[in-house]
């Protein structure tokens, strides 16, 4: 009887374990409501597709009426069991991104990292450029990079996690400065490079080999 008990015990921790590391079935009807507060052409390219499995995700979209001035986000991250459907989404962003890159190439303005515990801003990383006007904003995924594959992965960053590996390649849909949220949400003067001292950037990060997708929008 007691061997029934630890096999019982055993099974039923491993069951909580797994179900630690896989968000359950409503992680779409959450992510569904996370993109409800964005504009819809600026999240037209987030999958709403039930075939991916969700991974993890990052988001900040405070209430207007709190004045955080660290702008806001959500990125999402997916496994994509079908080869083909990865290898499909490749072939679409490939053909409509601005710009195919990765994450430590040259231009690419990696946008502030926000501490909420001290409510700070980082400074933003221009990484070596010869014309200005190609720099261009993308996230800085420091909070996909996780042990677990937590349904809000803010809190459980890796160390030295700045970039994501050559693996993936970001696929930056569309980017352009201006206001495009809530005066009291907008990132604090002085933080982004002039040119970029507002606006947004959206896109999606793409392992292959992984059959990972990454999509973020970035307003600041």
């Amino acid at each position: 009887m007691k061997n029934h008990k630890k096999i019982f015990l055993i099974v039923l921790f491993g069951l909580l374990l797994l179900s630690s590391c896989y968000p359950d079935v409503n992680a779409f009807g959450m992510i569904g409501n996370k993109l409800k507060k964005f504009d819809s052409d600026m999240i037209s390219h987030f999958s709403r597709r039930y075939l991916y499995n969700f991974r993890s995700s990052s988001y900040s979209f405070p209430d207007t009426a709190m004045e955080l001035n660290m702008g806001v986000w959500l990125r999402v991250k997916y496994f994509i069991p079908d080869r083909i459907n990865i290898d499909s989404l490749v072939n679409i962003y490939s053909y409509s991104a601005i710009k195919e890159c990765y994450h430590n190439d040259s231009c690419n303005l990696l946008l502030p990292r926000r501490h909420f515990i001290d409510d700070t801003i980082d400074k933003p990383e221009v990484l070596p450029c010869s014309n200005s006007e190609d720099i261009i904003p993308v996230p800085l995924f420091y909070h996909e990079l996780c042990d677990l594959y937590s349904p809000d992965s803010i809190y459980v960053p890796l160390p030295d996690s700045t970039y994501l590996p050559k693996s993936y390649t970001l696929f930056i849909l569309d980017a352009k400065p201006g206001k495009y949220i809530h005066a009291n949400l907008l990132m604090e003067e002085g933080i982004m490079p002039e040119e970029w001292e507002h606006g947004y950037s959206k896109g999606v990060a793409v392992n292959k080999e992984k059959r990972e997708a990454i999509y973020w929008i970035e307003i600041w």
